[in-house]
C-alpha cells in the first residue's frame, strides 16, 4: 500500500502587519519575511500570513499551519515541502531591517 502522507517542513517567518502591500521575501538570516495588510487584531494578520504563504506556495490554505508564535512577529509555520521549495525558488534574498 502506498504512503500518501506528504512531507512537512517548518518555515521561520517574520511578520510585518499593517503594510500597504502584501508580499513575501527571503531574509538574509534564512527566515521568510511576510508583509500583510491585516492588523494583528483577532488573528487577522495570522490568517493573512498563512493565506499569502499558501498562495505563493501553490497549496490550499488548509495546508499551511501556524505552529508557534501566534501573538509574536517571529512565527513558525508548517507547510508541505513542495510549498517551501516553490517559495524558495521564486523569492529573492533581501535584508529587511
Amino acid at each position: 500500500m502506498e504512503d500518501r502522507t506528504e512531507e512537512m517542513v517548518d518555515l521561520h517567518v517574520v511578520v510585518r502587519p499593517g503594510r500597504r502591500i502584501e508580499r513575501l521575501s527571503r531574509l538574509s538570516d534564512g527566515s521568510l519575511g511576510v508583509e500583510v495588510r491585516a492588523r494583528p487584531i483577532e488573528g487577522k494578520a495570522n490568517e493573512a500570513t498563512t493565506a499569502l504563504i499558501a498562495h505563493v506556495g501553490g497549496v490550499p490554505k488548509s495546508s499551511v499551519v501556524l505552529v508557534a508564535g501566534p501573538s509574536a512577529r517571529h512565527k513558525v509555520v508548517r507547510v508541505p515541502k513542495r510549498c517551501a521549495d516553490r517559495i524558495h525558488e521564486v523569492l529573492p534574498v533581501v535584508d529587511i531591517r
